[in-house]
């Protein structure tokens, strides 16, 4: 027998072995852990400092569009009078204006710092969105394909267009850069203006620059969608709608009840937002977000809807366009108003800007619920028209009320008609949604499209935009509604400082 003395205690020896193992094991994963966390601090880092660069570079494209369009307008303005035999009843000093305004330019020039030190130092790789990193690599070669647009129309108008120009008045007794400053009427034009307006050549050069901007325009906005979409994917992975994060609502009386109201940004106009049918505040997250970083931004839920306390009835439209107008009167957010409508949101807002004109600069009406789409389903299925509160299973009171109401909304709707004079911007989806009465087959969707084309061709001052790719819900993850929102925040600013 052996010694027990001399005995080898493997099981004290595995115990420490696992033990020891098990330690090192665990510094590892520490380690790996601490690692992580400090490449999510530093992507976290990377990716503030990228959208407050964005954010700028939003700022400087969208007043680079703004000039552009102020281009194509003075140059529209013009071909308007001229043609052989034209004698255009405008004051000289106005005709001045327009030739200035033909030969204006201007130059898309992002801010590029963060980003050009993040693609150098190849730091790119600690973005974990692959979408991302692919968007923010291709960013530079998208800006470079403008600017070249840009120095192939602005060639044109330096070796033709001012030339012809030069030949004929003296126009540069005064800066064509001298923008809003007052108009001095230059020596020797009188002479030569209406020879100019006449001329066929002069017809020939405005009409090319003409269409030189509206194409720099048109890739400007194209560049201006994945812009957005690059804000929209890094406030995504910031996480900056995420429940943690956001900033809290607030219950805001309206005098008979209390809505519930998020109002961020500062400055003006203000964009409000109101959702569809069940509501949904989170819904607008990520743009609402994005534009409060440009302008003031309220985001409300409608009588009974998320923790908005119920209201009088009947719910119609034209009730709730006044609780709107109160609860903006009571926040006093600075006007004017965009609105921006989601579902039959889109029929709402539209009926608050015929009731309150004076506080209304633009509109976006995002896949909207029309009041031809309501009518059609009562139509074609009246039954089910009274059946459908049975069918849907919402945990919002003011649902019911809202539906209770809606014949009667339809009715103040036509009896407003449509909003006059107001800028609007129609958003369309054209993936079918299954499951969903008015868009789940395509019968459905091509009414459905096709009362969005009459609605817009019923508004003075309208676009309509097809996202075949978007459905009714995907549509506000768009790059194009922040694009289109805040275009309008940026025309309305023009407008109202007379640019």
């Amino acid at each position: 027998m052996s010694d027990p003395s001399t005995r080898i205690p493997w099981a004290r020896i595995v115990a420490e072995g696992v033990a020891i193992v098990g330690s090192i094991l665990l510094a590892f994963a520490l380690d790996a852990w601490w690692d992580r966390r400090a490449e999510r601090r530093d992507e976290l880092e990377t990716l503030t400092r990228l959208a407050e660069e964005f954010d700028r570079s939003a700022e400087i494209l969208a007043a680079t569009q703004a000039f552009q369009d102020s281009v194509i307008r003075a140059s529209e303005a013009l071909l308007e009078l001229i043609g052989p035999g034209a004698e255009p009843g405008v004051p000289t000093d106005s005709v001045g204006r327009l030739i200035y305004g033909s030969i204006r330019r201007g130059t898309f020039t992002p801010v590029s710092g963060v980003l050009g030190s993040v693609l150098s130092s190849g730091r790119l790789r600690i973005i974990i969105s692959d979408s991302l990193r692919a968007e923010l690599a291709a960013w530079p070669g998208l800006v470079e394909d403008l600017n070249e647009g840009e120095r192939f129309a602005w060639a044109f108008v330096d070796d033709r267009y001012i030339p012809y120009l030069d030949e004929r008045i003296s126009w540069r007794s005064v800066d064509h850069l001298v923008g809003n400053e007052a108009y001095v009427r230059p020596s020797g034009f009188e002479r030569g203006w209406m020879d100019v307006l006449g001329d066929r050549l002069f017809e020939n050069l405005l009409g090319t620059q003409h269409t030189y901007t509206q194409v720099i325009l048109a890739d400007s906005e194209a560049l201006a969608e994945r812009l957005y979409r690059i804000l929209l994917l890094i406030d995504r992975e910031r996480g900056v709608c995420s429940t943690g994060d956001a900033t809290p609502s607030e219950m805001v009386s309206v005098g008979t009840h209390r809505l519930e109201t998020l109002v961020t940004g500062e400055g003006g106009p203000t964009v409000v937002f109101d959702a569809g049918f069940s509501g949904g505040m989170g819904g607008w997250c990520p743009v609402q977000q994005l534009t409060a970083r440009h302008t003031t931004t309220l985001v409300y839920e409608r009588a009974g809807l998320g923790r908005s306390e119920l209201g009088p009835e009947p719910r119609t439209a034209a009730q709730i366009a006044r609780e709107l107008h109160e609860l903006v009167r009571v926040k006093g957010v600075p006007k004017p108003l965009i609105l921006v409508g989601h579902s039959a949101g889109g029929m709402f807002m539209p009926l608050y800007a015929s009731m309150y004109p004076e506080d209304v600069a633009g509109l976006v009406l995002v896949d909207p619920a029309t009041a031809d789409v309501y009518q059609n389903m009562y139509d074609t299925d009246p039954a089910r028209w009274e059946a459908f509160p049975e069918e849907v299973s919402s945990p919002h009171a003011g649902w019911r009320p809202q539906w209770a109401a809606l014949l009667e909304s339809l009715q103040e709707v036509r009896a407003a008609g449509p909003p006059v004079g107001v800028p609007t911007v129609v958003l369309t989806g054209q993936t079918l949604l299954p499951g969903e009465w008015a868009l789940g087959t395509q019968e459905y969707m091509d009414y459905w499209v096709e009362s969005h084309r009459r609605l817009a061709g019923s508004l003075s001052d309208a676009e309509h935009i097809i996202l075949p790719e978007a459905d009714h819900l995907t549509i506000l993850e768009e790059a194009v509604l922040p694009r289109e929102v805040l275009g309008l925040v940026e025309a309305t600013r023009n407008r109202e400082e007379g640019r």
